[in-house]
């Protein structure tokens, strides 16, 4: 099954771990050029865990 995620805000990113997870062939879209949705405007000392790191 394909599928993709509108969104790498924390639900977005969520649902696109478990859906790899389960083996569907899933992508993400984000509108902005890095993860955290709204959560980056709201709480800009807010910092996600990632393995590509901060650019």
């Amino acid at each position: 099954m394909r599928v993709a995620v509108i969104g790498a805000g924390a639900a977005g990113l969520a649902t696109l771990k478990a859906l790899l997870d389960t083996g569907c062939e899933a992508v993400g879209y984000e509108q902005r050029d890095r993860p955290g949705g709204l959560w980056t405007d709201a709480y800009a000392s807010l910092h996600l865990n990632t393995s590509r790191g901060r650019r």
